[in-house]
């Protein structure tokens, strides 16, 4: 298959483990499942970003929240990324006023 590039955007922790970065692009075989995708960004950028992304049973987290093109998607759903797809990496968000 051939490479095909997408776009990552990071927000919150997500931005502070991939070093500050707000977007990146990112090279994947075309037809790739996104839970390989998320597997190769948390290998991209160490293990910070790996805690972030998976849990203890090595699944990635049902807490982090996954989107392609603004649509958010289940880490279970058999996403395949063609090319040209933004991913946007949220993690939970905390704070403000109880």
């Amino acid at each position: 298959m051939n490479d095909v590039q997408v776009t990552v955007e990071y927000f919150a922790q997500a931005r502070a483990a991939a070093g500050g970065t707000a977007r990146e692009q990112l090279s994947i075989a075309a037809g790739a499942a996104l839970a390989d995708i998320v597997g190769q960004i948390a290998r991209n950028h160490g293990q910070r970003m790996t805690a972030l992304l998976f849990g203890p049973n090595g699944s990635i987290s049902p807490s982090i929240i996954l989107a392609v093109d603004g649509v958010q998607v289940s880490p279970a759903d058999e996403i395949l990324l063609r090319g040209g797809e933004t991913i946007m990496i949220i993690p939970p968000i905390s704070g403000g006023q109880p």
